[in-house]
């Protein structure tokens, strides 16, 4: 039988995803809370002193918890496992199905539910039939009163099925479903927005998912357009107004922080050409 002949691999690490990145901060986040510390330095020699060595004068140190507070490189499973016995708790951040929800590459609908159930208790109460009847099925119909429970569960795992049924959405082309799993996922911003290792790290969360999950819009029977609807303006139009000040603030101090990369700047420039884009489109 001829087999498909296989291109030549690259050389080198494969491209980290941007959910990668995400997801370390956040777990370097639950790390720095759970232990008290106040920065990679302490995390690195409190957890790896052995590591740490004074030459001539300069403290040398591997540094690795630095590129994970910036996202820069995934730690290993035993690393893992290491922090998660001296700060219990953390590699559930890390491991948490919200991950793998938002990787953006296609499903099918047995795939999708299987995900779902790894949700918990809760939201496959809002799903899912139990106990299951014959002729019928597994899923409930996915109402706008579904959508608001959903939100007001307002937890990473309500979050994950949000971004899943956004996939599902794209997998049975329902705009209807669509529209009411990015609502549902809007509702909640300020509760996910709340959890302590996202409280500096959600800004980015949020804008990932409004790039990668955009709207449909469309002007005619035969014409779709993706836009992009930034979580920005619904914080400063639906989100209670203190909580809405606390992020605007957060936001400000972030960027005063930023000194932009050329890579950088031109992912600003992209953003800012979507968001004129939406304008018009709108």
């Amino acid at each position: 039988m001829p087999t498909t002949p296989q291109l030549p691999t690259k050389r080198g690490r494969p491209k980290k995803s941007p959910v990668d990145s995400l997801r370390v901060r956040v777990w370097f986040e639950a790390v720095r809370l759970v232990s008290g510390l106040p920065s990679a330095y302490a995390i690195e020699k409190t957890l790896h002193p052995e590591s740490f060595h004074r030459e001539a004068g300069w403290v040398s140190r591997p540094q690795r918890w630095d590129r994970y507070e910036t996202g820069n490189m995934v730690p290993k499973s035993e690393l893992v496992a290491y922090a998660e016995s001296v700060y219990p708790g953390t590699a559930d951040w890390l491991y948490h199905p919200l991950w793998k929800a938002l990787l953006p590459h296609a499903r099918t609908q047995d795939g999708l539910n299987a995900e779902l159930r790894t949700l918990g208790e809760e939201v496959c109460a809002l799903l899912f039939r139990s106990p299951l009847q014959p002729g019928r099925p597994d899923r409930l119909p996915f109402t706008e009163e579904t959508a608001g429970m959903l939100s007001h569960l307002g937890s990473l795992e309500a979050l994950a099925a949000a971004v899943l049924l956004v996939h599902e959405s794209a997998a049975i082309a329902s705009e209807p479903l669509r529209v009411l799993a990015l609502h549902a996922y809007r509702a909640m911003q300020p509760a996910i927005a709340d959890y302590p290792p996202l409280r500096r790290m959600y800004p980015d969360l949020f804008s990932y998912i409004d790039v990668q999950y955009p709207e449909w819009v469309f002007p005619s029977a035969n014409h779709r357009l993706r836009t992009v609807v930034f979580w920005e303006g619904y914080r400063d139009s639906c989100w209670p107004e203190d909580d809405a000040r606390k992020s605007r603030e957060l936001c400000e101090a972030q960027d005063a922080k930023k000194k932009p990369t050329a890579e950088q700047q031109a992912w600003q420039e992209h953003f800012q050409k979507l968001r004129a884009r939406s304008a018009e489109d709108s």
